[in-house]
């Protein structure tokens, strides 16, 4: 049989960030993302928007090393994820933003779901958390690390 029967069955793979340069991208969405979710945390308790006095159970208080944990563990999950994603999708970045938003959507159950107690503002204050690392994460992705236009 000669190759001119063959069918395409996918679209050609989009150009791809070398695993090297993916990763390092990662390091600086986690790097990123943390800075911003610690300031964010720091300045909600100081208008306490994240009382100590709501506990984690079996854990304590959310804090900034919690804060700091959880994003750099949702933020590498969602570079792995995209990794995923690219190696065989015809769209990664397309498909990795419908999969993030989905992600986040579901994220935003967790607080109420395990701090039951949790004021509202707290809440809200944690899912602003989720926001910014989701939204960090798919900018450095996006964009590759490249600077902004002058």
């Amino acid at each position: 049989m000669s190759d001119t029967h063959l069918v395409q069955l996918a679209a050609p793979a989009a150009p791809r960030i070398a695993e090297r340069s993916l990763w390092s991208l990662g390091a600086a969405a986690v790097a990123l993302a943390g800075l911003a979710n610690a300031l964010l945390y720091l300045a909600g308790s100081r208008f306490d928007l994240v009382p100590q006095t709501v506990l984690i159970p079996g854990q304590g208080p959310v804090t900034v090393a919690r804060v700091l944990l959880s994003t750099t563990v949702g933020v590498a999950a969602g570079v792995a994820t995209y990794a995923a994603i690219r190696r065989r999708a015809a769209r990664p970045m397309a498909t990795f933003r419908l999969v993030a938003l989905g992600v986040l959507l579901l994220s935003y159950t967790q607080p109420p779901l395990v701090l039951r107690d949790a004021p509202l503002r707290m809440v809200l204050t944690l899912d602003a958390l989720h926001t910014v690392a989701a939204a960090v994460t798919l900018w450095v992705l996006a964009t590759g690390g490249r600077r902004g236009r002058r």
